[in-house]
């Protein structure tokens, strides 16, 4: 069935990729988007290499960079998850090398795995050595053996401090806590589940589809080819080559937050950890900006989208999704010298909530027959006279096929949104004892309903945080 979302969307962004491409010189271009579980459309444009004349498309690998901090991120929370570590625990308990840094305007204790993975730790940027004059980056032996060259710069929490450095020392915790090169966990953690398998941080791999990476000169009218980068020891900050095809399968994952997803298989990371990842950590001041646990996170109107950038001479790329519809947008360039992977990613996942938003509310769905278990709680509950009342009566029901707690008021909704952080509405799920329901989102998730017994299939009230509520009304 075709997309009505990307129907209206796709013949406007063409134009606005290639008038973008045109105006701001870039060579090469793939675009992907993701709906839902699917990568829904993609096309590519300009040239995959000059010489041979070929377009870049979908299999097209390219360099992806500063996109692989994520990904590291999520092996952290992977070995979070088994029990190896804790995200708060500071760097040098896994590293204890680091305690050679320069403690300029911070503690090595005040370095922790979450400071790195949302740039707050006050850490040098970069890693040392001639990476950016000459391309090759250190090993990680190189790294730990110059770290008295780095140094905590600026107090950690106190400003965001972009920081490679921070995601090459973060891979060797992996490295370290699991045994394997970073390289080979990451493949088999994280790209050969995920079914990634044109993705590598071994590019010679994949000669064959490689793009060739063009770098503008400043006397020079036509890009001339970049060199090749070796990352050695920078993996861990943006080492990864891949697909559109491949990193929407990646966008895709961010998708299945569902809180009973178990981690196995394509799903790397439990539901309730990748809602972890995705949970602002803090923001700017103006609240547009922000940063989660590998991921940046920006406000644009009514949407909130979560991402990140790549770039290095000759490649630049960008990945951008909204969790709320379970959209993706993926764009990877050959060339430097142009914001077009921003506008050209931004611009589209714009255009498609723009189009989302215009969609016809769908009909609402017959409601569903209350399960046997459920049916005995459903009802209006109530002060009882002389008792302290909270905000009116209360609505247990079924809506969206579970058993929920609504209120104040009595009007019963097809569907509920539990995202706001109030105290209700909230899901209901049921305990081991059959007279107990425990909440499960917002301000009450993890509260106790404790419901009295009536005499047969009766309950008279139910008691939660230490307000009683009599039953007003059954079913309904």
């Amino acid at each position: 069935m075709a997309d009505p979302v990307i129907e209206a969307v796709v013949p406007d962004l063409e134009t606005h990729i290639q008038q973008t491409m045109a105006d701001q010189r870039v060579v090469g271009l793939s675009i992907g988007i993701v709906r839902g579980q699917e990568l829904a459309w993609s096309a590519g444009y300009g040239h995959a290499d000059f010489e041979d004349g070929r377009a870049p498309d979908t299999r097209s690998l390219f360099r992806f960079d500063s996109n692989t901090k994520p990904m590291t991120a999520m092996a952290i929370m992977q070995l979070r998850d088994d029990g190896l570590l804790n995200i708060d625990d500071p760097l040098v308990e896994y590293i204890p090398e680091f305690a050679g840094t320069q403690q300029i305007a911070g503690r090595v204790e005040d370095v922790t795995l979450r400071r790195l993975m949302t740039h707050r730790s006050g850490l040098s940027g970069e890693v040392p050595g001639t990476w950016h004059a000459t391309g090759v980056g250190p090993t990680i032996e190189e790294v730990l053996e110059h770290i008295g060259e780095t140094g905590i710069v600026i107090p950690p929490d106190s400003q965001h401090k972009y920081c490679n450095l921070g995601f090459v020392l973060l891979g060797e915790v992996v490295a370290r806590l699991s045994g394997r090169s970073y390289s080979d966990y990451m493949r088999e953690a994280l790209l050969e589940p995920l079914g990634m398998t044109g993705s590598t941080f071994e590019p010679e791999i994949g000669e064959h589809r490689r793009v060739t990476q063009y770098a503008w000169s400043t006397t020079s009218s036509r890009p001339e080819p970049a060199r090749n980068l070796v990352f050695h020891g920078r993996k861990p900050a943006g080492g990864l080559h891949s697909t559109v095809e491949d990193m929407a399968k990646w966008i895709a994952l961010q998708f299945r937050r569902d809180r009973n997803l178990e981690r196995g298989g394509a799903q790397i990371l439990k539901g309730t950890t990748l809602r972890e990842m995705h949970r602002l950590q803090y923001s700017d001041d103006d609240w547009t900006d922000g940063w989660c646990i590998g991921f940046s996170g920006i406000r644009h109107g009514e949407h909130v989208y979560l991402g990140h950038g790549g770039g290095n001479p000759g490649s630049l790329s960008r990945t951008v999704f909204n969790l709320a519809t379970e959209t993706g947008v993926i764009v990877a360039t050959n060339s430097d010298g142009h914001t077009a992977q921003g506008d050209i990613a931004l611009g589209a996942l714009d255009r498609l909530m723009t189009a989302e938003d215009a969609l016809p509310a769908p009909l609402p769905a017959p409601p569903a027959p209350i399960e046997d278990w459920a049916t005995r709680f459903v009802g209006l509950y109530g002060s009882a006279a002389g008792e302290t009342g909270y905000g009116g009566p209360r609505r247990v029901a079924w809506v969206d096929d579970r058993l929920a707690l609504l209120g104040p008021g009595v009007d019963l909704p097809r569907t509920i949104d539990t995202t706001g952080g109030a105290a209700m509405p909230c899901h209901l799920e049921p305990t081991d004892d059959p007279l107990v329901l425990r909440a499960t989102d917002g301000r009450l998730a993890g509260e106790l309903l404790r419901f009295r017994d009536g005499g047969g299939d009766t309950l008279e009230a139910f008691e939660l945080i230490g307000l009683v509520f009599h039953r007003m009304q059954v079913g309904g």
